[in-house]
């Protein structure tokens, strides 16, 4: 289920990408925030969605002024995301 919840994770953050104007190729810094069972399973698997999305830096918490925010909900649970080009 947490594999799931991380899948969904990166659809949403490639789906952002695009809308803020990113190649998909582009490296980025991404910042994600999430409590319950969704945040733990993005901690979990961490390492899997920095790849997938070319994050250089990913970091759990609430975003900097400067990055493209979106929120979601994933599977009954609040998720908001940030990422700027790196």
């Amino acid at each position: 289920m947490r594999e799931g919840l991380a899948r969904d994770a990166i659809r949403l953050v490639q789906n952002a990408r695009k809308n803020a104007g990113l190649a998909v190729s582009d490296t980025i810094a991404l910042t994600l925030e999430a409590d319950g069972s969704l945040g733990e399973a993005l901690r979990e698997h961490r390492d899997a969605i920095a790849a997938e999305v070319l994050a250089s830096e990913l970091v759990f918490g609430p975003a900097g002024e400067d990055a493209f925010l979106e929120e979601h909900d994933v599977d009954g649970e609040h998720l908001r995301l940030g990422l700027r080009p790196d």
